[in-house]
C-alpha cells in the first residue's frame, strides 16, 4: 500500500506539471479566441439575398410603424464548421442533447438521462448507441464502471479504463428495446477512489461524457425526418445544441421573422431540446439540424422550383429529408397571410407525445418535472431508481419546475419522504444531506450504529431554499465506516452495501404561495416570467437594429424562453421603441446601437458600462487563424478536462476527435454486452418490497448486547455532535462576511439588466447587450447553454464568455405583481412569506398584540366582576 501511495504522489506530481501546461495553452488560446468584433453597417439588416423588409401590420392600439431602408445587402454568412475528422462511414449519428446536468458525472455513483425520439422506421432498424468518455486519474479501474441503459434495460457495461485520451465503446442495441417515440438513454457510473478513501476525494472522482463522440448510431440508408411528427428525431450537434436556419425569403417582414420564432420554438418544444441555436442565413448543409423556409407563395415564388414543392393550393407543411446538399428542411407555406397561419398551426405535436413509459418519464422531466402547490410525487417518476450503494459518499439528483409567480419563504416546508435504510458500523457523522441548487437545505442523521430500515423517514424542507422555475436537487447520503481508515483496495472490491434507497421514496409539496416580484431575472430565465404569462397583451421583442447577428441573437433567446416556460411564446417583433405599458418587453442590441435612454431604463450606469467596453466597442474585427490537427485535439482535451461549456470561450464547434472504437462485436474482457441485470438493484414495487425485507434481516440478525452497546455509543455520539454543531453555527454567524456587488469588467461579453417602469406585468423589461453585433451573437450561443443559463440570477447578471461564468447584482428592492384571483388562502400564505421574510416586523407586531393582550386583561379585571367592600 505505501509502495501504491509513493508511486501515486510521483504521478500526481507530474500531473500537477501538465495541468499548469494546460491552463498556460488555455490562456494562450482564450487570447487568440478574444470576442472582439465590430458593428455591421447600420443599414444591414439581414444576410445577402434580402431586397427590403416591411414592419407588421399596425394593431389597433398601436401606431403604424416603419422599417429601415437597407441601402446595401450584407455579405454572406461565414462558411460552415468543418467537417468530422472521423471518416465518414456508412451510417449517421444522432448525439445526445444538452441538459441542465452537463456531460459530468461526479462522484461514486451518478447518471445523467436523456428523452431520444426515434422515428417509426428506425425503431425497426439494427441500431448501435456509443459513448465517448474521458475519466479522472484518480479512477481505479478495478472497481469502477460505466452502463449504457435503454428504457431501464442495461444494453452494455465497461470498466473506466485510465485517462488516456478519449475513449469510445459501441454497444449493439436489442431488438424492439427502442420503441416509436420518446426512448430514456441513460449513462451511469460507479466509481471508486485508487488510493484515498477519504469523503473528500469522492470529489476527485469524475468521468466526462464526450458529446462529440455520444449517441446513436444509425445506418446511412435511414430516411431520417420525413414525416411532421418526427421533428422530435432531429439530430442535435456535436456540442448538443439544435442548429436551426431560418431561410429568410428576399421580400419579409416582421410578421414573418415572427413566424421563423413561433416555428422554432414548436420544433424545440417537440423534440425536448434545451439549447436551440437559431441563425438567419441560406440553405445549410449537414446532417445536424433543420431548415426553416416559411412565406407565402408569393414570397416563395423566387426559390419554390428549386426547393421542388409544387403548386401552392392551400395551407402546406412539407417536411425534406437531409440529403448532401442541405440538412433536413421544413416548408411552411400557403397562399396568404390566413393559410400560412393554418400551416404554422400544425407545427404544435408538442402535446401529442409517444414513446415508451421511460421515455415519457423522460420527456415530462425536461427541462424539469413541473409541480404545483399540493402535489405529491413519487422519485421513480423524476427518473431516480432504486439502489443499494456499497462506497462512501451517495449522490442521487433530480429537477423539479416550481411556478414562476411562486413566492419563497419560510412559511412551509416541503417534505421528502425517504423509504430505505443503512447497514450496521457506520460512523457517528453518517447523514442524509439535501442541496437545492447546489446550497446545502437539510440532513438527516443516521445515528444508529446498528441499522436501520426506515419508511416514511421525512426530512422537511423549507419552501425559502427553492426559487420559481427551475431547482436542481440532489439528495447525498455521506455513509463512512471504520474500516475506511485502512483504505483496504480489495473492499472497494467486494463492495459490501452501505446504503438503500427505493424509488417509492416521495416529494410532498404544500400549498404555496403565488405572487410574483420583478425584478428578477432567476425567475425569467427559468421559468420565462413575465414574458409566457398570459396578461391580454402581447410581450415584446424590440431589436432597435435588426442586422444578422443581432437577429440570430433575438431569435435564439426568444426561442429558449419557450423552452423554459414550457410552451410558445407569441412575441411581437419591433424596431421601435414600444410604448409604456404595451407589455413586457425583451430588448436584444449592442451597446453601439443602443440609446442612453434604454441604457437608463434598464438601470445600468451608461458611463461604467462604455469605459469598460470601449476597447472592444473600437477593436477592428478579427478573425480565428486555421489552426493544426494536434491544437485542436489540446483544446478539445482542455474542455473536457475542465468540464467547460462547449459553446462557449473554449470551444470549437463542429469538433470531432479521433478516437479508438472499441466495437461491442471485438468487446474486451473489460466490456460486458448486454441485455444484462445492471450492478445495482434496480426493481419494481414487488422487487422494493423483497429488498427492503432483506435488508431488515440483515440489520436485526445481531445479537441483543450488542444492539445495546450501540445505543451507548449513539447517545454519547449524539451529545457529542449537537454541542460542535451549535458552536460551528454560531461562529459562522460572527465569522459571515458581506459580500460585495461585482462591477462591469473589461472580460464581460455580455450583460442582462431587468427593471420595472411602473407598476404592472406589462411594464417589466429585460435588456441583453454586448459592445458589438457580432460579440452579442456569439455570447448569446454561450448564453443558452443549459449550465449557463442556470446562472443568471438577480437584478443584473454578467457573462463572461471565455469562461462560461456570470457574476449578478441582486435587487435592492422588489415589486409585488399580482398574478392570481383574488383568494383569501393565497393571502393568507402571502402573509405568511411576507412576515417569515421580515422578522423584524414580525417581532414587532407580536410584541405589540402582546402588549394589546395584557393591557386589555389587565382592564378587564379591574373593570369586570364584583368588587370587594
Amino acid at each position: 500500500m505505501a509502495k501504491r501511495a509513493a508511486k501515486f504522489k510521483r504521478h500526481g506530481l507530474a500531473g500537477v506539471c501538465a495541468g499548469v501546461l494546460a491552463l498556460a495553452l488555455a490562456a494562450t488560446v482564450s487570447a487568440q479566441q478574444g470576442f472582439v468584433a465590430s458593428d455591421p453597417p447600420a443599414n444591414a439588416i439581414f444576410p445577402s439575398g434580402f431586397s427590403g423588409m416591411t414592419e407588421n401590420q399596425p394593431r389597433s392600439e398601436e401606431p403604424p410603424q416603419s422599417a429601415a431602408p437597407m441601402a446595401s445587402p450584407m455579405a454572406a454568412p461565414p462558411p460552415a464548421a468543418p467537417a468530422s475528422f472521423l471518416p465518414r462511414t456508412e451510417s449517421s449519428f444522432r448525439h445526445l442533447p444538452n441538459n441542465v446536468q452537463g456531460y459530468r458525472l461526479v462522484g461514486e455513483v451518478g447518471d445523467a438521462e436523456w428523452p431520444i425520439f426515434v422515428t417509426e422506421a428506425q425503431s425497426r432498424r439494427a441500431l448501435r448507441v456509443r459513448v465517448g468518455y474521458l475519466s479522472s486519474v484518480s479512477v481505479m479501474p478495478e472497481a469502477s464502471n460505466l452502463t449504457i441503459s435503454i428504457n431501464d434495460k442495461v444494453v452494455g457495461r465497461t470498466r473506466i479504463l485510465p485517462p488516456k485520451g478519449v475513449r469510445t465503446i459501441e454497444f449493439e442495441i436489442p431488438s424492439n428495446l427502442l420503441q416509436y417515440g420518446f426512448n430514456a438513454v441513460k449513462i451511469g457510473v460507479e466509481q471508486r477512489h485508487r488510493v484515498d478513501c477519504s469523503l473528500g476525494a469522492t470529489y476527485e472522482l469524475w468521468t466526462q461524457i464526450d458529446p462529440s463522440q455520444t449517441g446513436i448510431i444509425i445506418p446511412a440508408d435511414d430516411p431520417g425526418v420525413v414525416e411532421l411528427f418526427d421533428l422530435a428525431a432531429l439530430p442535435a450537434d456535436a456540442n448538443g445544441a439544435l442548429p436551426i436556419r431560418a431561410v429568410i425569403p428576399k421580400k419579409t417582414s416582421l410578421a414573418n421573422i415572427e413566424n421563423f420564432i413561433r416555428a422554432a420554438q414548436a420544433i424545440v418544444l417537440a423534440g425536448r431540446f434545451e439549447q436551440p441555436s437559431v441563425d438567419f442565413g441560406p440553405m445549410a448543409e449537414g446532417d445536424n439540424g433543420i431548415n426553416l423556409v416559411i412565406g407565402t407563395a408569393d414570397e416563395l415564388s423566387g426559390i419554390s422550383e428549386k426547393l421542388g414543392i409544387g403548386p401552392i393550393t392551400g395551407p402546406r407543411v412539407i417536411v425534406q429529408r437531409n440529403n448532401p446538399a442541405y440538412r433536413t428542411t421544413v416548408i411552411i407555406t400557403g397562399q396568404n397571410n390566413q393559410e400560412l397561419a393554418d400551416a404554422l398551426r400544425r407545427l404544435n405535436v408538442a402535446k401529442e407525445q409517444r414513446g415508451t413509459v421511460q421515455g415519457l418519464r423522460a420527456a415530462n422531466g425536461f427541462p424539469g418535472y413541473r409541480v404545483e402547490g399540493g402535489a405529491r410525487v413519487k422519485l421513480k417518476e423524476l427518473g431516480v431508481a432504486s439502489e443499494e450503494f456499497s462506497g462512501r459518499f451517495f449522490r442521487s439528483a433530480f429537477n423539479l419546475t416550481l411556478p414562476p409567480d411562486f413566492y419563497p419563504a419560510d412559511y412551509a416546508k416541503m417534505q421528502i419522504s425517504l423509504d430505505g435504510g443503512y447497514a450496521p458500523g457506520l460512523l457517528s457523522q453518517s447523514e442524509v444531506l439535501v442541496t437545492v441548487n447546489d446550497r446545502h437545505a437539510a440532513s438527516l442523521s443516521l445515528t444508529r450504529s446498528s441499522g436501520e430500515v426506515f419508511q416514511r423517514n421525512e426530512i422537511p424542507l423549507a419552501l425559502g431554499s427553492l426559487r420559481p422555475g427551475l431547482n436542481r436537487i440532489e439528495l447525498q447520503a455521506q455513509v463512512p465506516m471504520a474500516t475506511d481508515r485502512k483504505c483496504d483496495p480489495l473492499a472497494a472490491l467486494e463492495g459490501k452495501k452501505r446504503f438503500l434507497l427505493l424509488d417509492s421514496s416521495e416529494i410532498v409539496l404544500p400549498q404555496i404561495a403565488r405572487i410574483a416580484r420583478m425584478p428578477n431575472l432567476a425567475v425569467t430565465a427559468t421559468g420565462s416570467f413575465p414574458f409566457g404569462m398570459d396578461t391580454g397583451t402581447r410581450p415584446k421583442l424590440y431589436v432597435p437594429a435588426p442586422d444578422r447577428f443581432t437577429m440570430n441573437a433575438a431569435a435564439t433567446l426568444a426561442t429558449r424562453l419557450a423552452v423554459s416556460a414550457g410552451k410558445p411564446i407569441d412575441f411581437q417583433v419591433t424596431i421601435t421603441p414600444p410604448p409604456a405599458g404595451s407589455g413586457p418587453t425583451l430588448v436584444v442590441s449592442s451597446l453601439r446601437a443602443m440609446t442612453d435612454d434604454i441604457i437608463t431604463k434598464a438601470g445600468l450606469d451608461i458611463e461604467q458600462v462604455k469605459k469598460a467596453w470601449q476597447a472592444r466597442m473600437d477593436a477592428p474585427p478579427r478573425r480565428e487563424a486555421a489552426i493544426s490537427t494536434v491544437e485542436r485535439a489540446t483544446r478539445q482535451r482542455i474542455i473536457l478536462q475542465r468540464n467547460f461549456p462547449t459553446s462557449c470561450g473554449l470551444t470549437n464547434r463542429g469538433l470531432v476527435l479521433p478516437a479508438a472504437v472499441t466495437p461491442a462485436a471485438a468487446a474486451t474482457p473489460d466490456t460486458l454486452r448486454g441485455p444484462m441485470e445492471p450492478p445495482s438493484a434496480r426493481r419494481d414495487n414487488d422487487g422494493d418490497r423483497s429488498l427492503l425485507d432483506e435488508w431488515k434481516q440483515d440489520v436485526d440478525a445481531q445479537g441483543r448486547i450488542k444492539r445495546w452497546f450501540w445505543a451507548i455509543n449513539d447517545t454519547v455520539s449524539g451529545w457529542i455532535d449537537s454541542i460542535t454543531t451549535t458552536v460551528k453555527k454560531t461562529t459562522a454567524i460572527w465569522t459571515e462576511e458581506k459580500k460585495l456587488a461585482p462591477a462591469v469588467s473589461a472580460r464581460s461579453s455580455l450583460i442582462l439588466a431587468q427593471n420595472m417602469l411602473g407598476g404592472t406585468v406589462d411594464d417589466v423589461w429585460t435588456v441583453v447587450t454586448a459592445p458589438t453585433s457580432e460579440l452579442l451573437g456569439e455570447s448569446v450561443g454561450c448564453l443558452v447553454d443549459p449550465r449557463v443559463w442556470s446562472q443568471i440570477d438577480g437584478r443584473i447578471s454578467f457573462l463572461d464568455a471565455s469562461e462560461g461564468q456570470m457574476s449578478t447584482v441582486a435587487a435592492d428592492s422588489l415589486r409585488f405583481i399580482s398574478t392570481q384571483p383574488p383568494s383569501l388562502g393565497n393571502y393568507r400564505l402571502i402573509m405568511a412569506s411576507w412576515l417569515s421574510l421580515n422578522q423584524t416586523i414580525y417581532v414587532t407586531i407580536a410584541l405589540l398584540l402582546a402588549i394589546c393582550l395584557s393591557a386589555s386583561t389587565r382592564w378587564l379585571l379591574r373593570n369586570l366582576g364584583r368588587k370587594q367592600q
